[in-house]
């Protein structure tokens, strides 16, 4: 596996302030063994998989996940991704909430880069928490047209801001129903 970092830490997404280890995946980081990750992970609870698309392993995240569920079977994995990889053999596993940044177009990828429908849709139906990055106001247009596009609940839609958009975002959540979630290095009055 290719690894940038392990550490421990609370989370600070969604179900925050749950005490978890976190896998830091980077195509330019060191090779770690799954065995050692496995060994170093399984004790704990609650396992986030994070960095630069996680999925990119997707073999590797699939032996991890089994390995450390037989050993830990409360272990509950939270995985970050961009919702572009279609994970393998991990769909029926109870145990694993999704966090999908849906990438919009304040991004660098065009969309057909970003947006793979059949997978979004399948993200979908795991009911993957969908977190949009919002920094204007087109960016909720676009994100709006992205939940109606693919029927997701509003339970599962999280506006993110940036420290531009705090109000904006929180307005627009409230006035429709939607959850927010705020990143902690952005202030908000």
């Amino acid at each position: 596996m290719r690894i940038k970092r392990t550490y421990t830490n609370f989370t600070t997404l969604i179900d925050i302030g749950r005490f978890a280890f976190f896998i830091d995946f980077d195509p330019d980081g060191v090779t770690v063994e799954i065995k050692n990750i496995i060994k170093q992970a399984s004790h704990f609870n609650r396992i986030v998989l994070t960095g630069k698309e996680p999925f990119k392993e997707r073999d590797n995240i699939q032996k991890l996940i089994k390995n450390i569920t037989a050993a830990n079977p409360n272990v509950m994995f939270e995985i970050n991704t961009n919702g572009t990889i279609h994970p393998l053999g991990i769909g029926g596993f109870k145990n694993i909430i999704y966090n999908v940044f849906v990438q919009l177009k304040n991004g660098e990828d065009s969309y057909i880069d970003r947006i793979k429908p059949e997978i979004l849709s399948w993200f979908n139906d795991m009911n993957a928490n969908f977190i949009f990055k919002i920094n204007k106001d087109d960016d909720i247009d676009e994100a709006f047209s992205l939940i109606n596009d693919f029927g997701i609940k509003k339970s599962q839609v999280f506006l993110m801001p940036d420290s531009e958009s705090v109000k904006l975002v929180l307005e627009r959540a409230k006035y429709y129903g939607y959850n927010f979630t705020i990143p902690l290095e952005v202030e908000f009055e």
